[in-house]
């Protein structure tokens, strides 16, 4: 016996098939995004990565005394939790897999598609879809643990089947950008299993620096503010329901996201003056008459890994929900908050595109 080390964790997320149905054949020895089958970069808690979760049915009978009775174990699901740094590959191939993001399994259970990339630009493009399942390119994961041990020697493995995810982008000034995936699967026992050997992505993650976020009026996009900004909060806001059957096992077809209402908080310095117009030599903006009027803003932000290696978000139609004043070292700052709304054709309300011109 060994002492089990939370920070030897291995994790790897492989979209499945069709949806529920566990994947197999994970491949840790892949290093893209392409095959969907990943070994992911994980930083944090490495015991949280995987937590049972079981309800207990109680169903009390009246008797002559107070002691209670045995409960009975109902449905049981996985909570997964998965944080990692917003970064890609560095490729000089031209290869269209290289360029999608490792963890590219757990956007897509995140109820998002992926374009397929194609020269000369080699873009992936991620963007919200409302359609879910085998036919669509939003299908659940997997994912897998390896808890404690060393390639080829005794671990705990704890597996997720047909996992929904959301997820939150946390991006702020001078520290590394990260992403947490949270999300809940079907349980699988936990059995012990020999850790693979693991071979990860480059782990090329940057500091959110000497990058550009721009807000514009929608209606007039070509006047562009330039804030000094704090930080940029992204969040997916998947509503991921269980699905009861009583034909299935424990009662319990599996999970789906059944909406979603994605959200968006900006900190960004407020100015002694307030325009009331968008000024391109004002970065403070006229956020209250903004938020009353109803009207939509068109944000825009890239983090660059390289010059030529970027992940760019798109916001085009958002709303004000909240503006706040706060202190940050002696310094006002707008506290601003978005709803992200769909346009005339719906599922654009944001997209997140990875590129790497150089491939």
């Amino acid at each position: 016996m060994a002492v089990n080390l939370t920070r030897k964790t291995i994790v790897g997320v492989k979209t499945e098939t069709t949806s529920g149905t566990a994947a197999t054949g994970f491949d840790y020895a892949a290093t893209t995004g392409g095959t969907s089958n990943q070994t992911q970069l994980v930083y944090g808690d490495g015991a949280g990565v995987w937590q049972a979760d079981t309800t207990m049915v109680d169903m009390p009978s009246l008797t002559g005394t107070l002691s209670p009775q045995k409960q009975l174990a109902g449905r049981s699901l996985a909570n997964v939790s998965l944080q990692t740094c917003l970064i890609q590959p560095s490729v000089t191939t031209e290869d269209a897999t290289n360029v999608v993001p490792f963890y590219d399994p757990l956007l897509k259970a995140c109820g998002m598609s992926a374009t397929v990339p194609t020269t000369p630009s080699w873009n992936v493009v991620y963007t919200p879809e409302s359609t879910m399942g085998e036919s669509s390119d939003v299908v659940s994961a997997t994912v897998e643990v390896y808890q404690g041990g060393t390639a080829g020697t005794t671990s705990i493995k704890t597996t997720a089947t047909g996992c929904y995810m959301n997820a939150d982008f946390n991006l702020t000034a001078g520290q590394a950008p990260t992403i947490q995936f949270t999300g809940q699967g079907r349980y699988v026992d936990p059995v012990t299993a020999n850790a693979p050997t693991a071979v990860y992505p480059s782990d090329n993650k940057t500091l959110v620096e000497s990058e550009v976020l721009t807000i514009a009026d929608a209606n007039t996009p070509a006047t562009k503010l330039v804030p000094i900004c704090r930080s940029l909060t992204f969040a997916t806001g998947n509503s991921i329901i269980e699905r009861g059957d009583i034909n299935s096992d424990e009662g319990l077809a599996g999970l789906m996201i059944i909406s979603r209402a994605a959200t968006l908080n900006l900190v960004i310095e407020a100015e002694t003056d307030l325009p009331s117009s968008f000024v391109a030599s004002n970065a403070t903006g006229p956020f209250f008459g903004n938020m009353k009027s109803n009207d939509l803003h068109t944000i825009s932000f890239t983090h660059q890994t390289t010059a030529a290696i970027t992940a760019t978000f798109s916001f085009p139609t958002a709303q004000l929900t909240s503006v706040n004043m706060s202190d940050d070292g002696g310094i006002r700052v707008f506290n601003l908050s978005y709803a992200l709304i769909g346009g005339s054709l719906g599922d654009d309300e944001y997209s997140i595109t990875f590129t790497n011109p150089t491939a």
